[in-house]
């Protein structure tokens, strides 16, 4: 089970969160700690946007920005359903992510055989965690969805694939050589 979106955004989490208050001034500080990371396009564009909600920062990620700076070409096209996070800030400088979300999309692209189409989704795919900006890591996550599915269509071949309803854990410690040690087990 992948959850590449989840992570690859909360690696990017490296400011300590001691008893940080969530507002505005607090979703400014973490789009701007984001953006030192993965660069400001992203957030000018609107692919990401982080605004403060209730006790946690949503961290929204919309795909449209992407799909209309990538329409002038015209051998590749995509379309996925936006995708949005909880952050939350924890006494202990710690942060817990959560995402609660179905996701659906295709690609189209030219490949070296000629046109390809992939349609894929993702139900109930959930995700909570605790990322130590210390570590680097998240200490401890878990991931679960009902379902999975994809069909490609190309030239030569075309593939349905799917899957029943899994689940996914990971704990992380640091490692005495430095770095990170972890385990991930999955059960579907």
């Amino acid at each position: 089970m992948k959850r590449v979106l989840p992570l690859v955004l909360a690696v990017a989490f490296s400011a300590p969160a001691f008893a940080q208050t969530v507002d505005s001034q607090g979703a400014k500080k973490l789009t701007d700690d984001l953006a030192h990371y993965f660069g400001r396009q992203g957030f000018d564009i609107g692919l990401v946007k982080i605004t403060a909600d209730g006790d946690a920062y949503k961290l929204a990620v919309d795909f449209k920005p992407l799909v209309a700076l990538l329409s002038k070409q015209d051998s590749f096209k995509f379309d996925v359903t936006p995708y949005d996070m909880r952050v939350k800030p924890r006494q202990d400088g710690q942060w817990d992510v959560s995402a609660d979300t179905s996701l659906t999309g295709s690609f189209d692209f030219k490949g070296p055989q000629g046109p390809q189409h992939i349609d894929f989704s993702v139900s109930n795919n959930k995700f909570t965690g605790v990322y130590d900006p210390a570590l680097v890591a998240f200490v401890s996550a878990t991931g679960s969805m009902d379902a999975m599915t994809m069909k490609t269509r190309e030239p030569k071949q075309e593939a349905d694939v799917s899957a029943g309803a899994g689940t996914a854990t990971l704990n992380s410690t640091k490692s005495a050589n430095g770095g990170i040690d972890f385990t991930v087990a999955e059960r579907s």
